[in-house]
């Protein structure tokens, strides 16, 4: 709020509203922390990667850039679509779908045992912090074939997909990213059109795909290409 003051511009309602809630007790200080860190990372950083992650496996599928293209030629407008599957985009929509499976942005999420309990064999003590790594569960071998290979069509498939437990990149139950449906529209709509108006190529033969396990999974080196307007 202090930065935005100095800067002359109207602070954004929601931090207003955190602020408000910390000052008058309603908020801890820890908790409207938390609420800003989850604005800053998950509504940019999260689907920022993804977006990216997709362009780079696109690129690097043999002719798939030019399907995505071929396909958002033919697709119909949508004013103001509310999911992936409104834009009628469905090979777009996959490549996001098998690019948040095999490269998830959040890649591990923790939460505190409220009860004893006995998990995969192992005796779980209550108030112990269970991680699950979402990087590894959504790449077993055991649910999904060539897991380690990038293959949107296993989301057009008719073949029945592994449980929906064993894909949660924006996890599920009552911790569901609420901006879940946003996010992947957003990424299906921008990977769409980015193929719709650009040709492009990766310049190197090799593209790293090196993963630096901050916060969120992001790629360690920049993904460089050379684009050129349809």
């Amino acid at each position: 709020l202090e930065r935005c003051a100095r800067a002359g511009r109207e602070a954004p309602e929601f931090f207003k509203r955190l602020s408000a809630a910390e000052a008058d007790g309603s908020l801890t200080h820890s908790t409207a922390a938390s609420q800003v860190r989850n604005v800053l990372v998950a509504s940019f950083l999260t689907t920022g990667i993804l977006l990216t992650n997709s362009v780079r496996e696109s690129l690097l599928k043999k002719d798939f850039w030019e399907s995505l293209r071929d396909e958002a030629e033919s697709a119909p407008t949508i004013d103001s679509p509310h999911s992936a599957e409104d834009l009628q985009r469905p090979l777009a929509t996959a490549a996001v779908d098998e690019t948040a499976r095999l490269f998830p942005s959040v890649w591990f999420v923790g939460r505190e045992a409220i009860e004893d309990l006995s998990l995969a064999g192992t005796e779980v003590q209550k108030g112990t912090l269970v991680h699950t790594v979402l990087l590894l569960h959504q790449r077993d071998p055991e649910l999904w074939s060539d897991p380690l290979e990038w293959q949107p069509e296993r989301f057009l498939s008719e073949q029945k997909l592994p449980t929906a437990a064993a894909n949660i990149p924006f996890l599920t139950g009552r911790h569901v990213c609420l901006g879940k449906s946003f996010a992947r529209a957003e990424a299906t709509l921008l990977l769409s059109e980015l193929a719709r108006r650009y040709s492009t190529q990766i310049p190197a033969p090799k593209v790293s795909t090196e993963l630096l396990d901050g916060t969120v999974l992001a790629p360690v080196t920049p993904i460089r290409t050379v684009m050129e307007q349809r």
